[in-house]
């Protein structure tokens, strides 16, 4: 995996993970399965953060955040 702190208030992330897309690839058709990507965005009062994890042509695992840090 990749993480890429573009700047101080957002960070971009890339991920590959081989066996995952060997045991999860179908025959003569490229799919996402095996890669993820995701980016967290600060701000003052709230961070938001969303991830995408691919799983085959059917569709893949989405996730999003919003965290309010305490100071």
């Amino acid at each position: 995996g990749v993480e890429a702190l573009v700047h101080k208030n957002f960070q971009l992330n890339i991920g590959y993970n081989h066996l995952l897309r060997k045991e999860l690839k179908q025959l003569n058709i490229s799919s996402f399965s095996g890669f993820s990507i995701g980016f967290l965005v600060k701000t003052k009062k709230l961070n938001f953060a969303f991830g995408h994890q691919g799983f085959n042509t059917a569709g893949g695992l989405n996730q999003f955040t919003v965290l309010m840090p305490l100071k």
